[in-house]
């Protein structure tokens, strides 16, 4: 998942579009060799949140905060805080134009949302193995899912149930049989234009 969410960046960078991904394994370094992406590497402390505002200033830029130095606890810590000023620089200035979370079920359960995200605001790219862990709010505004190989029954039941899609299809054994070099567009046929 994390090798196909990096692809899904490197082409939104080269299509001109502003990120701020949120890293907290250091899977996405390598996209600091294109143009406009600063990567804040497996610092401790990581980077000042107003130095991560000051980089996103411009809509050529993006950053990458590699968080994988720090505790799960300083993790969490730290997008808590992060991600206020994201939606508020994004609802001034309309940058970034795409937040990606990463191992989003650390830093977007219900629990931990509250004043943290803004929900209204469609700008998450949420990259997770356990979609029911989201927030049901952040989770239910998905525009489009994709999914890798998933094994667990009741994850693919929530994407199903996510979706819309009716008890004719099982989705579990679809995607339980999906190839490690696979992916799945996920039909969300419950939305209509209105909700979207």
């Amino acid at each position: 998942k994390s090798w196909m969410a990096g692809l899904f960046c490197e082409h939104l960078i080269l299509h001109g579009y502003c990120l701020c991904v949120i890293d907290p394994e250091g899977d996405y370094s390598t996209l600091e060799s294109l143009p406009g992406v600063t990567v804040f590497s497996g610092e401790s402390p990581p980077p000042r949140i107003s130095t991560v505002a000051h980089a996103l200033r411009y809509p050529g830029a993006s950053v990458v905060l590699d968080l994988s130095l720090l505790t799960h606890e300083e993790k969490v810590a730290y997008v808590r805080e992060l991600l206020p000023m994201l939606g508020a620089l994004r609802r001034e200035s309309g940058l970034p134009h795409w937040i990606v979370v990463d191992e989003a079920h650390y830093f977007l359960q219900p629990s931990a949302v509250g004043k943290n995200a803004d929900r209204e605001m469609a700008a998450y790219v949420m990259i997770t193995y356990r979609p029911s862990h989201l927030d049901p709010v952040l989770a239910g505004s998905a525009e489009t899912i994709i999914a890798t190989p998933l094994k667990n029954r009741a994850e693919a039941d929530f994407l199903a149930a996510l979706c819309g899609a009716g008890v004719e299809t099982d989705w579990a054994e679809q995607l339980a049989d999906l190839g490690i070099d696979e992916a799945a567009m996920l039909p969300c046929r419950n939305k209509t234009a209105k909700e979207r």
